[in-house]
């Protein structure tokens, strides 16, 4: 019958707007800025100098 599938799509549908209300009402979608984005969070570099530049330093 074709009233199944149509009331099982708009079912799926509605099923899927709440779920993207709810994941948005809960601040899932908000994007961080682009400093935390880029922002190393525990690791971060360090410069440390090769053994034959301690040996030559640069002029």
């Amino acid at each position: 019958p074709l009233w199944i599938i149509i009331v099982a799509v708009v079912g799926g549908l509605l099923l899927l707007v709440l779920l993207i209300l709810c994941l948005w009402k809960c601040g899932f979608f908000t994007r961080k800025s682009k400093k935390e984005k880029y922002e190393a969070r525990y690791y971060q570099a360090k410069k440390v100098p090769k053994a034959s530049e301690k040996k030559y330093p640069a002029p």
